[in-house]
């Protein structure tokens, strides 16, 4: 018995305890907060680069794709070859487009992609490119 109530003259005020407690617990829950917040801001971040990263390779795709389409343009015309470059050429424009114009897009990758910049310039030339092979092949096969 007179353990305990030394032990309750070192703690002092109950109420003085109680209030110490409160305070803790208020701490802990708002580093917990800050905890879920800071963690959910990550995930999101890595969820916007991935989405990024993954519009950056399904452009690489189409790139390789119109390249093979055109190589086989040159070999032989078709209709179906014709439509498939279209449709390629105007995938990759509209990506390119979406990609430029995103408000996702990090101060960095604007740098690259922003109007007036090299990679930027090249895609759209690119375009222009893959578009006057597809209409000179078109042209080629109706003469």
């Amino acid at each position: 018995m007179e353990r305990i109530s030394l032990l309750l003259k070192q703690a002092g005020d109950p109420k003085k305890l109680w209030r110490r407690f409160v305070v803790a617990m208020l701490i802990i829950l708002a580093l917990f907060a800050t905890n879920h917040i800071s963690a959910t801001t990550a995930l999101g971040a890595g969820a916007k680069n991935a989405s990024l990263i993954n519009e950056s390779g399904r452009q690489r795709m189409l790139n390789q794709r119109i390249l093979f389409l055109s190589s086989q343009m040159t070999q032989e015309h078709s209709t179906d070859l014709e439509r498939q470059l279209d449709a390629a050429i105007q995938l990759f424009s509209t990506s390119h487009e979406n990609l430029v114009s995103s408000p996702r897009l990090s101060p960095a990758l604007e740098e690259v992609y922003g109007s007036g910049r090299n990679l930027d310039q090249r895609a759209r030339m690119y375009i222009d490119l893959a578009r006057r092979v597809a209409s000179k092949s078109a042209d080629q096969d109706a003469a």
